[in-house]
């Protein structure tokens, strides 16, 4: 038997933490001497397989074999020795804890996809899965779950059903490359538009600038664009020294400095009062510029809704009396007007 072992080390099986633990740990045993027993091993029988398994499990492993009720000839047959094992481990596992579990692994900020993506494979050998197929699946799902890089969720997301295990790791691990490299030469790495914003695994530096963008885009009502129209029309105002639209808040004023109307004060181009009544009556505002005193929105009149021109004396052509405007802290008030 010698002749046929040759040199290797043989497998050993880990029989520390909980129940859990060692179920996954009997699995990974098993595998390793399967791939003895069909390599350097192949030509062993049965027989000598069988022992050879028995004595790499060490004494913990011996005093559970001899509790087995397995014939003779079954403990001369490697698989029904799996089977007693794997039978022994099962009733400890709960797998749809261990699933939960699987669920909830989250790849650490600094900890590479392949560490990740190894935590999860020793936490899905825990979970009971019927096949290798199911299995891979699911570790595909958490790979996509439980990455810290948008751009390795959202190129998952669009793969088909196609998609192997092996193809996720490359992708990811381009993405993750492609993500530190670009954090290494001080570049932020942003998300598409169609990355949501609650997505997990996007980064919180890109996280919470794409949230501080929410609700800055202004909506402009029909009331401000119409506002705007109106400025287009008059930038500023030579009459009153603001910016409005087509009604002038000065219309129907009078200048205390050249009692003409149709300006303040403060726009006055004279420096003195230099109105000459009679040169000026009947002209209105000055050089012919401001030509009559039209009612407008800041002009009361009671009793009168049609059009009453004043002349420079506050004289109206329907016998009325023009008072001048009053001013309350550097801003013209509405003229009043007395029959």
């Amino acid at each position: 038997m010698a002749d046929k072992i040759g040199s290797f080390n043989p497998p050993k099986m880990d029989w520390s933490g909980s129940p859990g633990d060692r179920a996954a740990a009997f699995k990974r045993f098993k595998q390793r001497c399967v791939l003895l027993f069909g390599g350097i091993l192949v030509k062993l029988k049965d027989e000598e397989k069988a022992n050879c398994l028995v004595y790499w499990l060490d004494d913990e492993g011996l005093e559970i074999f001899n509790s087995f009720t397995l014939t003779a000839d079954e403990k001369k047959v490697p698989d029904e020795i799996f089977k007693a094992f794997e039978t022994y481990f099962a009733p400890k596992t709960n797998f749809r804890i261990q699933r939960y579990k699987l669920y909830d692994f989250r790849q650490d900020s600094g900890e590479t996809v392949d560490s990740f993506f190894a935590r999860c494979k020793i936490q899905a050998l825990k979970c009971n899965f019927s096949d290798d197929n199911a299995m891979n699946a699911r570790l595909i799902e958490q790979l996509i779950i439980g990455t810290n890089c948008a751009e390795t969720k959202k190129a998952l997301l669009g793969k088909d059903e196609t998609l192997t295990v092996d193809q996720a790791l490359n992708c990811a691990r381009k993405k993750e490359a492609t993500r530190d490299d670009l954090k290494s030469l001080g570049m932020i790495e942003k998300p598409s538009a169609s990355v949501p914003a609650n997505a997990e695994g996007v980064a919180n530096i890109d996280a919470a600038y794409w949230q501080s963008r929410k609700g800055h885009k202004k909506k402009k009502n029909k009331k401000s664009k119409d506002n705007e129209k109106d400025k287009e029309i008059c930038a500023y105002c030579f009459n009153c020294g603001r910016s409005h639209g087509k009604d002038c808040p000065a219309y129907g004023y009078r200048c205390s400095k050249c009692k003409e109307y149709n300006h303040y004060a403060r726009m006055c181009d004279q420096d003195s009062d230099t109105s000459d009544s009679s040169d000026n009556e009947g002209k209105g505002a000055k050089g012919g510029a401001r030509k009559g005193q039209k009612r407008g929105k800041n002009f009361h009149h009671a009793g009168y809704g049609e059009e009453i021109i004043y002349d420079d004396q506050g004289i109206g052509n329907d016998g009325s009396i023009l008072f001048g405007s009053v001013t309350i802290e550097g801003n013209e008030s509405d003229n009043f007007v007395f029959s």
